[in-house]
């Protein structure tokens, strides 16, 4: 089963020949709330649970708390709610990967879909197993309340392997692995992770040379044909701008339906444009994007090249900035999550003065400081194009900041 792109290559098409003031942009979307609930009940008698009550033997069962701790010895998830604790098992024979993944719900707000399997014998508490290797059957998986993290069977199943590879598609070149499959139609890029699970990824371009764009800037193709792209969407989960590499992307998860396939699909892409080429990665997979896959896909474009292009930065120039190459004003975008959950956004000019480089290491490009309740790591590159970029992050008593920058011409 592949996704495919021909409607939306028409519409592309059409694109050339319309005013580019008529085309409506797709509304934002930030779905926070639960989807493919049907067939799980949202528990509402732990005691029943807690009891081993024969009315709920196998039930599939809807649990929603906060993630306390991770039990190696259990391999469970621990799930503290307001009637009582649950076990969220993770199976016995996942992929390290999973294992490493299943420990960051730790202190996140969660929601667990699967199956009660009575009390578990390492933890004494009710047991919920959201391993189900019937990925069609049901979206058994568990998630954070905001939507930003899943795991299910899929993760379970494939290893996350090193990009050791790399691939040319068009103009651009991007990492890849050699345990992945490669097929190439003549409009769309497949690369099948595994024959495990349906799941796989689907890469696309346009080109956008042609003189009906000239008038247009790539802030406005990009968010144009992204309209496109989505359009045939049942389902916009989420839409973000982000900075990856140095150059302004989307970040979108929507889900579509096929005919041949018994459950919805999810598409988690990313998009961009480059040198007057608009770029697609689609991470598709049943039901709901998981950490695995968007992992990869993240990993994939982090450092896409592109042939031919002229800005970008010749092997000859030094890619570490020294001090003197930071020293300037920069535009700062901070994600800040605080310890209840709560996400903020916001975007400020900084300025960098050479007396602010003093904790700056030119032989790594990064800067580190702690004091005065701050902890800030933040690394400095030149993108593509040789300007200077820096991301990192910084914590101050429970909230941590994400920080993307970019410094000003």
């Amino acid at each position: 089963m592949k996704k495919r792109l021909t409607g939306a290559l028409i519409i592309c098409t059409m694109c050339l020949f319309m005013p580019f003031s008529a085309k409506a942009k797709t509304k934002e979307a930030d779905v926070k709330d639960a989807l493919y609930t049907d067939g799980f009940e949202k528990v509402s008698d732990y005691e029943k649970y807690a009891n081993e009550d024969a009315s709920v033997k196998d039930n599939l069962v809807w649990v929603e708390g906060r993630g306390i701790s991770y039990n190696e010895k259990a391999k469970s998830i621990i799930i503290r709610t307001v009637d009582g604790e649950w076990a969220a098992y993770c199976g016995e024979s996942g992929t390290s990967s999973f294992y490493a993944l299943a420990s960051q719900a730790v202190d996140k707000d969660l929601r667990v879909f699967g199956k009660y399997t009575g009390i578990s014998q390492n933890l004494g508490i009710p047991e919920v197993s959201f391993i189900n290797s019937d990925i069609y059957g049901g979206c058994y998986r568990i998630e954070s309340t905001d939507n930003s993290y899943r795991i299910s069977f899929c993760d379970y199943a494939v290893e996350q392997p090193a990009l050791e590879s790399e691939y040319s598609y068009g103009e651009a070149t991007f990492k890849t692995s050699s345990a992945f499959k490669t097929e190439e139609s003549t409009d769309t890029l497949y690369i099948y992770y595994s024959d495990k699970i349906p799941a796989f990824l689907l890469a696309h371009t346009d080109d956008l040379t042609d003189s009906a764009f000239d008038k247009i800037s790539d802030d406005e193709l990009l968010e144009t044909f992204a309209d496109v792209y989505l359009e045939s969407s049942e389902k916009l989960i989420s839409r973000k701008e982000v900075q990856i590499g140095g150059r302004k992307g989307l970040i979108c998860e929507s889900t579509f339906t096929v005919e041949d396939v018994s459950c919805p699909m999810n598409l988690y892409s990313y998009m961009t444009v480059i040198d007057r080429r608009f770029y697609y990665f689609g991470n598709t997979e049943p039901y709901l994007s998981t950490e695995t896959f968007k992992n990869i896909l993240m990993e994939i474009v982090s450092d896409i090249t592109i042939k031919g292009d002229s800005n970008s930065v010749s092997g000859a120039v030094n890619k570490i900035p020294s001090k003197e190459d930071l020293v300037g004003d920069y535009l700062m975008t901070y994600e800040t999550v605080t310890a209840s959950g709560e996400t903020n956004t916001n975007t400020a000019d900084n300025k960098m003065t050479m007396a602010d480089l003093e904790d700056y290491d030119e032989s790594t490009g990064v800067y580190a400081y702690s004091g005065d309740g701050f902890a800030i790591v933040l690394t400095f590159e030149f993108d593509q194009k040789g300007k200077v970029v820096c991301h990192g992050t910084v914590t101050y008593d429970d909230a941590v900041s994400s920080i993307l920058g970019k410094k000003k011409d």
